[in-house]
């Protein structure tokens, strides 16, 4: 097979299309899989051309430093490795703007949240029975506080007892569910690093096997040692060059895996605290039956 740029520029725009579609099918698949995700959401035929865009632009980029010579010991002039670094890299930012850049602004409504459970809880002016009676009111988390994990985990718990008043709320029974809610803001982040090293796999796989069919065997003479070893040459730089696609892949996770590792921490740290102030106030009144007697009787008082 002769390499002319003709036949670069089809292959280029059937491995974009090849790309542009497989990343289709698996973020439909998550789509299906999970529409509670925020920003999964979206149409994946809008982000699947916001994607081809972008890769356009980066690879336009590429291009233009590699020709003015600023990234040739970077990125070698190849049309895949160049199409699949810009390919990983608009994953990548979209990964960052949609999801990093909004994760922390979702977590501080959950501490926001938080506090507001924390300081009610913590009231002086009115007794632990009162202050159980306002959460099973719904009257504690307001102005769109409602829809965080917090209080949708405290409205498990009250929704729980109201049906089956009789047994005891077990807080291990919805600490799941509570760790789940603080991190589905952030589990996409480790989901589109996971895809990073695919896409950048792929991109290897792919290179090798352009690589190997550019290679003319025709000029392999009998023992021409020089022109075997030129062959073996052509063949380690073809699997290098491919090989850069993986390093960019497993690069771009490793920097969203350190965003996601610190999210979870905080966000263990928060159900730690939540689970903490529920243990000591909230379940040793829903669990006694004399106490959950008052309440009852303090919510019919006020209906």
């Amino acid at each position: 097979m002769r390499w002319t740029h003709t036949t670069g520029a089809k292959l280029a725009c059937a491995y974009l299309w090849t790309l542009t579609r497989i990343f289709s099918l698996l973020f439909s698949s998550l789509l299906s899989v999970n529409r509670s995700i925020p920003m999964l959401s979206n149409s994946p035929k809008k982000l699947v051309w916001s994607l081809i865009w972008w890769t356009g632009l980066l690879v336009a980029g590429f291009y233009a430093a590699y020709h003015f010579g600023y990234i040739q010991t970077l990125i070698p002039f190849k049309p895949f490795v160049l199409i699949t670094v810009g390919f990983i890299a608009a994953v990548f930012i979209y990964t960052l703007i949609a999801h990093v850049f909004r994760a922390t602004p979702g977590l501080d409504r959950e501490r926001h949240a938080f506090m507001v459970y924390r300081d009610h809880m913590n009231r002086d002016d009115i007794d632990a029975t009162h202050k159980v009676a306002e959460l099973f009111a719904g009257k504690v988390f307001k102005d769109g506080l409602e829809k965080t994990a917090v209080a949708t985990f405290v409205a498990r718990m009250v929704g729980s007892k109201q049906k089956n008043a009789r047994y005891p709320i077990q807080l291990g029974a919805f600490s799941g569910h509570l760790a789940s809610g603080l991190s589905r803001a952030v589990a996409p982040i480790a989901q589109y690093g996971s895809l990073l090293v695919k896409f950048g796999l792929l991109g290897t796989f792919l290179g090798v096997a352009v690589g190997l069919q550019s290679i003319d065997l025709s000029s392999v003479n009998g023992a021409d040692i020089e022109a075997g070893l030129r062959v073996i040459a052509t063949v380690l730089t073809s699997v290098g060059v491919a090989v850069l696609t993986s390093l960019v892949g497993m690069f771009g996770n490793i920097i969203l895996l350190q965003f996601h590792g610190r999210y979870e921490r905080e966000i263990e740290s928060l159900a730690d605290d939540i689970e903490a102030i529920t243990l000591t106030d909230f379940e040793p009144i829903v669990n006694d039956d004399a106490r959950m007697a008052e309440v009852e009787a303090i919510l019919k008082s006020e209906s």
